[in-house]
Formats: structure tokens, C-alpha cells, sequence
């Protein structure tokens, strides 16, 4: 019981401040025009594809959780939310990339920022990124199904599955893990690090490289760096919060089944439940990190909900 009064209150924390936070942050994009920079259009695309995951995924996936895995919504959502949080989760890990590389050229090559960066190229990457994240999902369309299972509890019932077996469907994980996962997470290591590498160049003045004003600019070097800051918790929290769903996937199919049968059902549900919880924690984290570590953007946010 405790594992289900646990679990069904943090989805519904998550479900709150996850719908208000990404509406209200999609809302001060879009309704202030100084607020529509190119990382602030990116971070608008996560904010949307969060809220996708929130409304459609979460829903489906407490009900299954409380019917003990009984299946009630048919073979479409069955179908549509591993799909989307899968498609969802590889946008977003290729939108932060966007971001990142965006940040680096307007910070350590920002002669070429000028024409790298313009709003119109934003949205075309996005539209590639969407294209990349939906295609890169759709085998799981395919994978997943519903099948007639008896029941210890409610005798046949249907139930929805993804089994993970044979050299395609254990391929097709363990690449997207690479392309989506561990890939991105080594050019993100590399790319702030030169990103910080030149912060702290600009702040020493015999150091100094920027043919800019701006490494002259005290008040811009700060929001700068506070943008960074906001950034790399941003990327911290995006693996720490998919971490755990990766790596019970990895256990699942690389575990034996005499191992996974020790766990017990209580221990499979605490640790199944614990990778989902976090993995939706991280699109309802977002708008929290941008009002914590950006003074812009709670200025601007106060700007637009009072003209409500």
C-alpha cells in the first residue's frame, strides 16, 4: 500500500507543477517580445514537449500503475505513450544539444554567432529536431502491443507490453541509449567546458580574447554566466532524472531472470516505479530551474502575469 500512496503523490506533485510551471513559461515567451532570443525559443520547445509528456504519458501511466497493470485504454494509447516518451525524450536530448552549441558560438565565437543563431534558424532546427526525436521513436510504435493475459487478480484481462527480446529490439535500445544518452552527454561535458574555460578567460583581464563589448561589460558578463549556470543545471538535472530509466532498461534486458525473480514484487515495483517518477520529474523541473537561477526570467515573468 505504501508504495502506491507514494508513488500516486509524487505523479500528482509532478502533474501540478509541471502543467503551471510550463504553461506559464511557454505563456512569458510568447506574450513578451524581448523573451523570444534563440535559447529562450529552444527552452520553449522543451517546455513544450515536457508539457506533452505531463498531459498524455503521466495519466496513462497512473492508471496502469493502480490497475495492476491491467490495460483499460486500448491498443492506441498503448501504442502512443512509449512512443512519446521516447520521441519526447529524444528531442529533448537533441534540443539541449541545440542549446549548448548555440551557447558556445555566441560565447567563444561570437563573430559567428551573427549569422549562426537568428530566430528562423532556431525554428528550423527545431522542426529538424522533432523530425529526428518522432523517427527515431517509431519502432516503439511497432514494438509495443496489447496482448490477452490471465490475471491473478481480475482472471483475462488485456495488458500492455514491450517486450525487449531478440537482436533488433535489444539494438534498437542500446542504440538510441548511445545516440540520445551517453553521446550527448560526452559533447555536453566537452562543449561546457570550454564554454567555462573562456568565462573565466574574459573575467581575468590579461586573459581576455572576446573582439566583443561584451567581455568589457560587467552586467553582461553576469547574466552570461548566470545563463550557463541555468544551463548546466538544466543538463544536470535532464541525465540525472533519465539515468535511472536507462539503467533498469539495461537490467532488464541484460539481468537473468532468476536475479530479477530475487528482487521480489515489492522491490520490481519500488524499483520501476522510482525510474518513472524521476523521469517525469524532469519535465516538471524545468520551469522551477529557470525562476531559481534566472533574475531575467522572473522579471519578465512578473512583466506578463501582471498584464493578465
Amino acid at each position: 500500500t505504501y508504495i502506491y500512496v507514494t508513488v500516486t503523490f509524487f505523479y500528482l506533485i509532478v502533474f501540478v507543477f509541471g502543467v503551471i510551471g510550463n504553461i506559464i513559461v511557454i505563456y512569458v515567451i510568447c506574450a513578451l517580445k524581448d523573451m523570444r532570443t534563440p535559447t529562450n525559443i529552444f527552452l520553449l520547445n522543451l517546455c513544450f514537449a515536457d508539457l506533452l509528456v505531463i498531459i498524455v504519458c503521466m495519466p496513462s501511466s497512473l492508471v496502469e500503475f493502480h490497475t495492476h497493470d491491467v490495460w483499460y485504454l486500448g491498443s492506441f494509447m498503448c501504442k502512443l505513450t512509449p512512443f512519446l516518451e521516447h520521441s519526447v525524450s529524444h528531442t529533448s536530448s537533441l534540443t539541449i544539444l541545440a542549446i549548448s552549441f548555440e551557447r558556445y558560438y555566441a560565447i567563444c565565437s561570437p563573430l559567428e554567432v551573427l549569422y549562426s543563431c537568428t530566430k528562423r534558424r532556431s525554428l528550423i532546427i527545431i522542426s529538424v529536431v522533432w523530425v529526428c526525436g518522432l523517427a527515431s521513436a517509431l519502432p516503439m510504435i511497432f514494438f509495443t502491443f496489447t496482448v490477452e493475459a490471465a490475471h491473478s487478480m481480475y482472471g483475462d484481462v488485456d495488458i500492455c507490453v514491450t517486450p525487449i527480446e531478440g537482436v533488433l529490439r535489444i539494438s534498437y535500445v542500446l542504440s538510441t541509449i548511445s545516440a540520445f544518452f551517453i553521446i550527448p552527454c560526452a559533447i555536453l561535458v566537452v562543449l561546457y567546458a570550454m564554454i567555462c574555460r573562456r568565462l573565466i578567460g574574459d573575467a581575468n583581464p590579461d586573459q581576455q580574447r572576446s573582439p566583443m563589448p561584451l567581455a568589457h561589460n560587467p552586467r553582461a558578463q553576469h547574466t552570461r554566466r548566470q545563463i550557463i549556470y541555468m544551463l548546466i543545471t538544466i543538463i544536470i538535472l535532464f541525465f540525472v532524472c533519465l539515468l535511472p530509466f536507462r539503467v533498469v532498461t539495461l537490467w532488464a534486458i541484460f539481468s537473468d531472470k532468476s536475479e530479477q525473480a530475487e528482487l521480489g514484487l515489492e522491490g520490481t515495483l519500488n524499483l520501476f516505479s522510482f525510474a518513472r517518477v524521476m523521469f517525469y520529474l524532469n519535465s516538471a523541473g524545468n520551469p522551477i530551474l529557470y525562476n531559481i537561477m534566472s533574475t531575467k526570467f522572473r522579471e519578465a515573468c512578473r512583466r506578463a502575469l501582471s498584464c493578465c
